[in-house]
């Protein structure tokens, strides 16, 4: 078959991200064939018709709307779209946008643009919103994404991020911090903390280690804060900055990892057949 060899030539060296099928009835003849649109992770898209190849190249992202293309820039701007469903309402949820760009990353969105879901089968720290890549450069930059995902239930942990040398981050729906914890202290890990703090904690406390920390907002402080767990039970205070505000003695905070509470709405995939009031944007 001349459109297999031609598969073979031009996608010798790329793979399949995701493909789309779906069933074309031809009414004079009864007959239904099946076509596949494929989408490849050098960014190509190809759709397979009638025994024919077609290579699209289109502008996907103009053709959104001009308010979620531009929430879309906004939280992601960098990033590749590949394609888009618009995904009409109905009796069970409202209308969505459902997004798949570059890398395996997949977000629904509502017509209002807020997130109801946003998940990744590629995890890159570049598939997370841009607010949370800078975060991340700012207080974790030592380390590796080991783990992610999406709350769209709770604003004070919409973000979860798990991190190498079991660092947890959560930030609220508008990218502020809920809390940021390391259970398992390493050189590493104290580099992302303030060099005074970490000096104080050297001067006056030479015998002892830090054996977590935690860094989130205070009810009794009324701002950002960082928890310091040492070795022997004592906690220490300290404010964003580092400056040192209080110390607890024998006090053993158990620290319990975020409960994590992922979607289980699957990315699309192959074979699957779009509901009669799908709509697919090519």
């Amino acid at each position: 078959n001349p459109n297999r060899l031609e598969t073979v030539l031009k996608f010798r060296n790329t793979q399949i991200t995701y493909y789309y099928s779906k069933e074309i009835e031809d009414n004079s003849s009864n007959n239904i064939s099946i076509s596949y649109y494929l989408v490849l992770n050098n960014g190509l898209s190809v759709l397979y018709e009638n025994e024919k190849l077609t290579f699209m190249e289109g502008d996907q992202l103009n053709q959104m709307p001009e308010s979620t293309k531009d929430y879309v820039l906004e939280l992601l701007p960098n990033a590749e779209l590949l394609a888009f469903y618009y995904n009409t309402a109905d009796e069970e949820k409202p209308a969505t946008y459902d997004l798949y760009f570059k890398h395996g990353l997949n977000i629904e969105l509502k017509t209002d643009n807020t997130i109801s879901y946003y998940s990744m089968t590629i995890l890159l720290i570049d598939n997370l919103p841009i607010k949370a890549q800078n975060f991340i450069a700012s207080e974790a930059k030592n380390l590796q994404l080991t783990d992610f995902w999406y709350n769209s239930d709770n604003n004070k942990e919409a973000w979860n991020i798990s991190m190498s040398g079991d660092r947890t981050i959560t930030l609220k729906s508008d990218f502020s911090l809920n809390s940021m914890a390391d259970y398992e202290i390493s050189a590493t890990d104290l580099t992302d903390l303030p060099v005074n703090l970490i000096a104080y904690i050297r001067n006056n406390y030479p015998n002892r280690e830090i054996s977590y920390f935690l860094k989130e907002y205070s009810e009794i402080y009324t701002e950002i804060v960082y928890e310091i767990g040492l070795t022997d039970g004592t906690t220490l205070y300290f404010n964003a900055s580092g400056e040192f505000l209080n110390e607890l003695r024998g006090h053993t905070k158990q620290l319990t990892k975020p409960r994590k509470n992922k979607p289980t709405k699957k990315i699309r995939q192959k074979f699957i057949k779009p509901k009669s009031k799908t709509h697919r944007y090519w």
